[in-house]
């Protein structure tokens, strides 16, 4: 009993346990960034997202992760996103995606990962008080 009164239980988006869950995104994931991000949510015990790597043909783009029950996309963006045409690309992505009922996020590498997931509580689960 006392096993049982000290174990934690961590989700998973699927039907895989959430370690083989995360090791799978981790296989997919486009880069480092993206797999630090996936390290980050996984040791603040946050939502996982549900896939990786989706190509969505009617906005010509590939979000790096999805939250398939949540509408919700997200994009982990490194230093090449700062170009201006880039940007400009990434703007035109998500203005159509958006329009399809879609959320999309964008981490930054530069960015406050836990302030852009704190203004998404539905999709992440609740941040670890620390």
């Amino acid at each position: 009993l006392i096993q049982y009164k000290n174990a934690m239980v961590s989700a998973s988006p699927g039907t895989l346990p959430r370690a083989e869950h995360l090791k799978r995104l981790m296989n997919q994931a486009g880069s480092e960034l993206e797999k630090d991000w996936l390290q980050y949510l996984d040791s603040q015990d946050l939502r996982l997202p549900s896939k990786a790597q989706v190509f969505l043909e009617r906005c010509q783009t590939r979000p790096d992760f999805s939250y398939e029950d949540d509408l919700t996309l997200i994009y982990v963006d490194g230093p090449v996103h700062e170009f201006p045409d880039r940007a400009q690309r990434d703007e035109e992505q998500t203005d159509c995606l958006e329009d399809l009922g879609y959320t999309v996020i964008r981490f930054g590498h530069k960015d406050d990962w836990d302030k852009i997931i704190a203004r998404f509580p539905n999709v992440f689960g609740p941040v670890k008080a620390g």
